[in-house]
């Protein structure tokens, strides 16, 4: 079990390095716009909007990382986990929230270059967040009936 959460802890590492990369490169292309002179307001907006998602996915990454050190502890049904389940479903719905900002961009994307079906590609990767959300909701509700059901148990023995 150990070694299963050490990989599941390294491919966190790796999340992470991949989306301080993104941060980065999107910095520098940033950069590049005020220097060319391109910037305009959506393109703000997106950019402020994917440096806050990012910050809420480090927060997410965080969090789970934090399950899996329960987890190797033998505690993943506690209160500790659950309430780390609950701040992961919160920081999802945020990001989801926080994604609606990149869409002025994709739909100025969509327009210039005459693709529809960018705005439509859009809005299902803001979608994803929710459904994550949502999982994560599920995820919850069961880790709760099972606390219950763990605190019932050890009331009878």
């Amino acid at each position: 079990m150990h070694i299963r959460t050490t990989l599941l802890k390294i491919i966190l590492g790796l999340i992470a390095l991949f989306i301080l990369f993104l941060g980065v490169a999107l910095a520098f292309g940033l950069h590049h716009s005020i220097q060319v002179q391109q910037m305009f307001p959506e393109k703000i907006v997106c950019a402020v909007s994917l440096y806050l998602a990012a910050l809420l996915a480090l927060g997410i990454l965080l969090f789970i990382y934090r399950l899996l050190k329960l987890i190797d502890q033998s505690q993943p049904f506690s209160t500790t986990a659950l309430t780390d389940v609950q701040r992961i479903k919160v920081l999802t719905l945020l990001m989801f929230v926080d994604l609606w900002g990149t869409l002025p961009f994709v739909y100025r994307l969509a327009d210039t270059g005459d693709a529809p079906g960018l705005m439509v590609i859009g809005l299902g990767i803001v979608a994803v967040p929710f459904v994550v959300a949502v999982f994560v909701s599920t995820i919850e509700k069961l880790l709760r009936s099972a606390i219950a059901l763990k605190h019932e148990h050890d009331l009878t023995v």
